[in-house]
């Protein structure tokens, strides 16, 4: 079986047509080198006149992850990333209101940890049942 590899410049440009999308285009966007973390919003604390406040920066793929990852499943990914930017301050990362934020914006996975359709080396995945 062939392994299907997408395009790195292809996964690049629909992130970031996501991100502009949902408002946080203006967020930086790059691929890590790991692979335990698929995906990841990065931020900055910084004091404000009203206390400490979390400020997104970027967001990042893995670049192992991103190549072999159906499309299906990146758009998830992301959309939880972007979830997390937009509701980077609230008080649970995967509460009521970031599960409220990725649902609004199309999203499913509401959880901490999302288990893709594929492996890392882009074979099926196989369920347990």
């Amino acid at each position: 079986m062939e392994i299907r590899k997408n395009d790195l410049g292809q996964v690049e440009l629909h992130a970031r047509a996501l991100m502009t999308a949902h408002g946080v285009g203006s967020l930086g966007f790059r691929f890590s080198k790991g692979t335990k973390q698929i995906g990841a919003l990065h931020m900055q604390r910084r004091r404000s006149a009203t206390g400490v406040v979390n400020i997104a920066t970027q967001i990042t793929l893995s670049r192992k992850w991103a190549t072999v990852m159906p499309y299906s499943d990146l758009v998830e990914i992301m959309l939880h990333e972007i979830a997390h930017a937009l509701t980077v301050n609230a008080g649970q990362p995967h509460g009521p209101e970031f599960q409220a934020a990725v649902r609004r914006i199309g999203g499913r996975a509401t959880r901490r940890c999302f288990s893709p359709s594929v492996n890392i080396d882009g074979t099926p995945r196989v369920k347990v049942v």
